[in-house]
């Protein structure tokens, strides 16, 4: 046995471990449409994975299961345990998930921290974009009304190419903002800006 460790060392195979098997199963299932056997090898699996890589991973698969299923705080929950992977690309679907859902369901401040997070974790990356467009669009319906023009300023001064239908919109809430927080003279300026 020890000469069969030795020469699995030597020539780089290693065994599977039970949880990867598992892993395998999971995926697997997820893959097949089977939800109810894969949800019941997950939690079993995140039972006894402490900190298996792939905990992120399994935490999407059940998140995208309750999604499906329309149950959208579960879903969200789920999403949300994916953002503490470590694996960065797991990390920032998690962020893009749970904002998404958190949107869905009036959680609009929770909604702007993944935004955020989606933004500092993915400068210069496909999704810094349209995160920074819907983090000023959360900000504004979760009535912070200041950070709602602070995002609003840095995203319209951040040289980035937007939509221009999104450049209204981001004007249109930060004028409604200014108005909020008592800035008259900015509010006008940003809405005689849209509607001209």
């Amino acid at each position: 046995m020890v000469l069969l460790g030795l020469l699995w060392t030597l020539t780089g195979i290693t065994l599977a471990t039970p949880l990867d098997d598992q892993l395998r199963l999971i995926r697997g299932s997820y893959q097949d449409g089977l939800y109810d056997l894969t949800v019941s090898e997950a939690l079993d699996f995140l039972k006894s994975a402490g900190n298996h890589k792939a905990v992120g991973e399994v935490n999407l698969i059940l998140g995208y299961i309750n999604k499906s299923a329309g149950r959208d705080k579960k879903a969200l929950e789920r999403f949300s345990k994916a953002t503490g992977s470590d694996d960065p690309v797991i990390r920032l679907q998690g962020y893009y998930e749970s904002a998404g859902v958190a949107w869905k369901i009036g959680k609009f401040d929770v909604a702007a921290e993944n935004y955020l997070a989606i933004v500092d974790e993915n400068r210069g990356g496909s999704l810094e974009q349209s995160s920074m467009y819907w983090l000023v669009i959360s900000l504004f319906y979760s009535d912070d009304f200041q950070e709602t023009i602070n995002a609003a300023d840095r995203v319209l001064n951040s040289g980035k190419v937007l939509d221009g239908s999104q450049i209204i919109e981001m004007v249109y809430c930060r004028g409604i903002a200014h108005q909020k927080t008592g800035n008259n003279e900015k509010a006008i300026d940003d809405l005689v800006t849209v509607y001209n």
